[in-house]
């Protein structure tokens, strides 16, 4: 997975949020923990071993430094990278779309006028995507990828990739390409174009491919 942009700050504004809830909860967490070690330490002072070891923990102050701020800062990003963005409330809230899963359709090449079975599989984070287009002979990875949210009509992605074939026939092995699809007012739904510098079969055709896609995301087993 790489990283994407975003043409809205929310991210930034996400991070001081996060920080903000770092520096709040160190000094209550750390209460927390003196208060259960304490307790803790009533039972185990029977153990000259396990006195010793509480101790040991105590000089060398390891519970503050676990629960500081960066160390919560970093649960607490981790956390809202993984999971909590997709939190459907939150999600609306934020405005980022989350394209995860495989979505399945067609291509239209002006390579050969042709139809495509084509899968496209995206995973994504809060911070990081990876898309993967499968095709019947070939796949193509994204090497680099920006969501457009202030687009008038819907969120639109936009991702640049290399496909690999595995066409022995074809002159071209491997080629780069971009993509540019808008997703659909039901979340359901990516369409749009692309275009890449494979060399078109046909002599009058300069400068590459280019095509339609229409994909639909697959329900969720």
């Amino acid at each position: 997975m790489h990283q994407y942009s975003l043409d809205k700050k929310i991210r930034e504004r996400v991070l001081y949020i996060i920080v903000i809830l770092s520096v709040a909860l160190s000094p209550v967490l750390k209460n927390l923990f003196a208060g259960l070690i304490e307790t803790i330490g009533s039972f185990i002072n029977q153990s000259e071993a396990l006195s010793l070891f509480a101790k040991t923990i105590k000089d060398a102050e390891l519970v503050p430094n676990v629960i500081g701020v960066p160390v919560i800062y970093g649960l607490l990003f981790l956390l809202f990278d993984r999971f909590l963005w997709k939190f459907k409330p939150l999600n609306r809230i934020l405005g980022v779309p989350n394209l995860s899963g495989k979505w399945t359709g067609k291509l239209q090449s002006s390579y050969d006028d042709e139809y495509y079975e084509m899968t496209l599989e995206i995973k994504q984070t809060w911070t990081k995507i990876q898309c993967k287009s499968i095709f019947g002979k070939s796949s193509s990875n994204s090497k680099i990828a920006a969501v457009y949210l202030n687009d008038p009509g819907s969120p639109v992605l936009y991702f640049s990739f290399q496909n690999q074939s595995q066409d022995l026939a074809t002159k071209n092995q491997q080629y780069d390409g971009f993509n540019i699809l808008s997703l659909g007012s039901n979340k359901k739904t990516l369409s749009g174009k692309y275009f890449n510098d494979r060399p078109n079969p046909k002599k009058t055709v300069k400068g590459g491919n280019m095509g339609n896609i229409e994909l639909t995301k697959e329900a969720k087993q």
